[in-house]
Order: structure tokens, then sequence, then C-alpha cells
């Protein structure tokens, strides 16, 4: 079920998950969802709204236990039957484990399928980096020494602190408590059910007074606008198989201060400031979207970022998820697509095909590609090595022009594709930027052939646009060439 917490006077609320615990006036949720002197309301079956009191918290785990009642203060009583959960199971290393939650201000719950990571030891202390671990200390909430259960492939989506995690006998095993961002990825953690016995003798109901929580440390929480009714605050897009829910939006700056893989990021802003000389990243603003996959390897779900304030569209002519770019005149040239092929053996040769048939019927077809965009060096060689044990995904890319040119606006355009894919043995998933490029302008553009992330994007970008915006979508191209491929490699 879900909570609102809504201090009167502020014009943003907490969004959070529930459930009822052998009684149907009592709701668990985690108790860094909580505001001081605010107002709570539980969102029964039936959509019936109910308000709630704190009558129990503890600290080290992080779960609070509200009661509720009637609005003119009488016990509870509903006209829709519900049914609260009464036990729970332990859960072990590597079980599939299925999430109910509310993301963000949806009308619906969600299912998200997940796994019981495999971390040792099984303690915040363990796998968190050493800047957080210092800002929950300082919280004084949670305990960073108390076991929890790590949740791989995937993370739990904005809203999901507080949901019941179930296995697949359908038994409640732990509560969804949120957890730290990496950069573009999220990753999650849950509270052991056998907790609730902690908690049901608690006789604590004082907010701790750090309970202003530092930002971005619970990444399963969401504050969306005070509004009676879903305003839909995060946007969601579904084409065939693929689901893309918005957890959140950012800047490169602040993804940049969270993330786990440093080498990448050093190396990406080296590449960054060595083209391009006036970017401006706080200027750089990227709504971040999960497809939460099946909670294994074998499909561990995605990450992609687009342009803050674009849009995923169906491109019917493509037969691709499209993001809307025709918005902004500096990217008017541009296109960026995801789609997903069947693996037939031979991924290049896979992903070929499916350009020419998507993308190529304009300009017959496209060359053999002879450009790497990105070889793996050093710390990459480690990820790489890393992702062919998670359920055999690899990645690779490449960029082509189409075989002949074609009359645009009395214009004569060449097309160029830049493709980022990563695989294994049943499926491709694809990233493409496409751009048309006017045949009297290409004289300037030159490859440099020196492997760096940047490069083979400068003749697509440099010259013939060179407005702010051109800077923005060239940060996102890279972005979206090794968000998909780290998003699995975290994960596992």
């Amino acid at each position: 079920m879900r909570i609102y917490v809504r201090v009167p006077g502020e014009s943003k609320q907490n969004v959070c998950t529930g459930f009822m615990w052998k009684e149907t006036n009592h709701i668990i949720t985690s108790l860094h969802g909580m505001k001081v002197g605010a107002k709570i309301t539980v969102v029964y079956p039936g959509k019936e709204l109910r308000p709630a009191k704190i009558v129990r918290l503890i600290k080290d785990p992080d779960l609070v236990m509200l009661e509720t009642y009637n609005s003119d203060g009488s016990p509870l009583s509903l006209k829709t039957e519900a049914i609260p959960l009464t036990g729970f199971a332990t859960s072990t290393k590597n079980d599939l484990l299925h999430a109910l939650g509310f993301w963000s201000d949806a009308a619906s719950s969600q299912v998200i399928d997940i796994k019981h990571a495999d971390f040792d030891p099984e303690k915040l202390d363990g796998i968190l980096p050493e800047q957080y671990k210092k800002q929950i200390i300082e919280m004084t909430f949670p305990s960073i020494y108390d076991p929890i259960y790590g949740l791989n492939g995937g993370s739990l989506l904005p809203g999901f602190s507080g949901s019941p995690v179930f296995n697949s006998n359908g038994n409640l095993v732990s509560v969804g408590d949120g957890g730290i961002e990496a950069g573009a990825l999220n990753v999650s953690w849950s509270i052991p059910a056998s907790n609730l016995d902690r908690l049901s003798a608690s006789n604590d109901t004082v907010l701790p007074s750090t309970i202003t929580h530092v930002p971005f440390l619970y990444s399963a929480e969401v504050s969306i606008p005070v509004d009676s009714v879903p305003t839909n605050y995060y946007k969601f897009f579904q084409r065939d198989d693929i689901s893309l829910y918005q957890i959140k939006t950012r800047t490169y700056e602040q993804m940049k201060k969270t993330a786990w893989d440093t080498f990448f990021v050093k190396d990406l802003e080296r590449c960054l400031k060595f083209n391009i000389e006036k970017i401006h990243y706080d200027s750089l603003n990227f709504d971040v979207y999960q497809n939460p996959g099946g909670g294994t390897a074998e499909n561990p779900g995605f990450v992609v970022i687009i342009p803050a304030r674009t849009n995923f569209y169906n491109d019917t002519a493509s037969h691709c998820i499209g993001v809307d770019l025709k918005k902004d005149t500096a990217m008017k040239n541009f296109g960026l697509y995801y789609f997903k092929v069947k693996n037939e053996g031979k991924p290049k040769k896979d992903v070929r095909k499916a350009l020419d048939e998507k993308f190529g019927k304009i300009c017959g077809g496209f060359k053999a590609p002879g450009l790497v965009i990105y070889t793996f060096e050093k710390g990459s060689k480690n990820m790489y090595r890393k992702s062919q044990s998670a359920g055999g995904w690899q990645r690779d890319q490449f960029s082509t022009d189409g075989n002949s040119h074609y009359i645009r606006n009395g214009k004569e355009y060449t097309l160029t594709v830049a493709v980022t894919y990563v695989y294994n043995k049943d499926e491709i998933f694809c990233t493409v930027i496409t751009e048309q490029r006017d045949v009297a302008l290409q004289n300037w553009s030159s490859l440099k052939d020196n492997n760096s992330v940047l490069d083979s994007w400068m003749y697509i970008c440099e010259k013939q646009i060179y407005e702010p915006n051109s800077d923005f979508l060239r940060t996102t191209v890279i972005l979206n060439s090794v968000l998909v491929f780290t998003a699995i490699n975290n994960a596992y």
C-alpha cells in the first residue's frame, strides 16, 4: 500500500510503500521516509485513505510501525477486505526475489524481480564506499553493522522504500529499504524480515533528530508535488518487452560525484576537457531510466539516460524506441534510438542487418564498419572480463556511413550512425545515434585513430553545429555508450 508523508505548508511530500503486519491497522514501512511534524496518510486497497501515527520504531534496521484509524479518530474500519501478512521466512544468496511497491506516484503497484546478492559480508559496512558509511554514521541510522540483503539484477524503483519483498514461494523475507546512488545507477538493499520481531518489541516512537537525511542516500525514496491524484511526476514508457521507468534527474556533475567506477569517470572527463573547451557540466541535465529486467544474470535489466525534458516515443519508421530531440534546433540533425534484436550467432552482423532494415533505406544501406569507438584499457579491461561471467554479456560498438547520399530540402546529405550494443547468447540491446550530415560541410571532418572515448564523436558534432546543446548531445551519447554495459557489471 502507498504511504504519503507531508509536512503542512511544504510543497512536496514523501511517498513510500508499506504493508499490513498481523493487524489491518498496523503498517510497516521504512523509517527514513518519515518527517518530523508530518501528516501521514495510508492508502488501503479500494483507495480508502486513512490517517496514521507512529507507534513503534527501531533505528538500526530503519523500520517504523504505523497505526491507522478513521478520520474521526475512531478505530479503523474498512469497506474493502484487507488481509495482513502474519509470518516471514529467510532468504539465501542468489535467491530470486520479488518486491511489490509503488513507483513514484503511479496509479497502481508494480512487481520488480531482483536477486539476493552474493555480498560478503552482508552488512552496509562491507559494501558501501567510505563516503557513504560516513554519512550514515552521522545520521545515526541505519546501523552499518546490522545484517542486510543486498539486491542485484536491478534496483528498487523510487517509491519502493518499505516495500514487502517475497521469495518465489510467496513468503515475506525482507523489507525494501532503498539504496544509494552509484553514478547513473542505484545500488539497493533490503532489511531481513526477522527484524519485525525487534520492531514489535520496541517502545520507541520518537523520530531521530537526523531524520532530514543526506541527499541522494536513499534512491528508493521519492518526493513528489503535493496533489491528491497521481501526477506522473516521473515518466514511464513501454514498447514491446522493454519497460522504462524514470528513476531520477541528475546533472553530469551529480552522477560523477557518486560514481563507483572512478577509472571511467576520470577517463571520460579527461577526454571531454581535451576535446571540448567550453563545456558547462552544470547545465547538462539527464533523465535516468531503468528497465528492471528479471533479476537474473541473463536478464539483469538496463539503465539508459536521455537529455532532461526530452521524451521517448514509438518511432514507427524504424520500429525503435526514439528520443524526441527535435524540440531543440541544435539537435535537429540527430537521432537517438534503442532497440533489441535476436542474437543469431554473429552479433555485429545481426546489428548491421538491423541497421540496414531500420535506418538504411534512405542511404542504400551502410558500409562495413571500420572504426572501434572504445577499447578496454587498464581498469576497463577488468570490467570487461567481469561482464563475460555475468550472464555471458559482452559489449561492442562501431560507427559507419551510408552507402549513398540523398537529397533533403534541396541539399545533399549523408547518414552516419554510431552504435553501442551489449549482447549475450540470446539477445542484443542497441543504442544508436544517427546524424544527417550536409555533404557540403563534410570537408572539415577527420577521424582520430587514438581510441579515446570522445574522438569518434567529433566528426559527428564538431563544426557543423557548435552551440551549447551540441556539447550536451555529445555528453549524452558518450554516457549512453557505456551505461548499459556498466549497469550490467555493477549488478553482478
